[in-house]
């Protein structure tokens, strides 16, 4: 029996909060699940659509924080989290945090982060996009294994 740390914790209800919520709805009954949230509402969701899973749990690590401080947990203390709860194997959505020797699956999610084009540095959100598509090119080679949603985001992301 396996544990697997589900992050959720930059998730909200919709896309990946969904993509989830399906997951460990059709997950093994023989392996045990944590799921790490930091929305409320994300937690109310899942718990609701999960409340029968007698081996899904639901903790939030940090607190409801903002998304730049969830984002520097995930990547200075997500690991150790991990390793605190003796997870064997981790799943996120759409980005690669570091771990220390704890396999990480990445189911991606968004085909913009592979064929979006380029824009002006000046252009309103254009830093924060360039980040996330650095970060899931990233992903897609760091991971130990990567669920892309369908062939055609699979090419996208291997020509990029």
């Amino acid at each position: 029996m396996a544990h697997i740390l589900v992050n959720a914790l930059s998730l909200r209800p919709g896309g990946g909060l969904q993509v989830i919520m399906g997951l460990l709805a059709s997950f093994s009954e023989d392996h045990r699940y944590t799921v790490i949230w930091s929305d409320a509402r994300s937690h109310e969701f899942l718990k609701s659509h999960l409340a029968d899973r007698q081996n899904v749990t639901f903790q939030c690590p940090i607190g409801v924080v903002s998304n730049i401080k969830t984002f520097l947990w995930q990547m200075t203390r997500l690991s150790a989290y991990a390793d605190k709860i003796s997870a064997d194997l981790v799943l996120s959505v759409n980005h690669h945090f570091p771990m220390r020797g704890i396999p990480q699956v990445i189911y991606h999610l968004s085909m913009l982060r592979f064929e979006r084009p380029v824009n002006s540095l000046w252009r309103k959100g254009e830093i924060q996009d360039r980040l996330r598509d650095w970060r899931a090119a990233k992903a897609i080679r760091h991971a130990e294994a990567n669920v892309l949603e369908s062939q055609f985001l699979s090419e996208l992301a291997e020509k990029r």
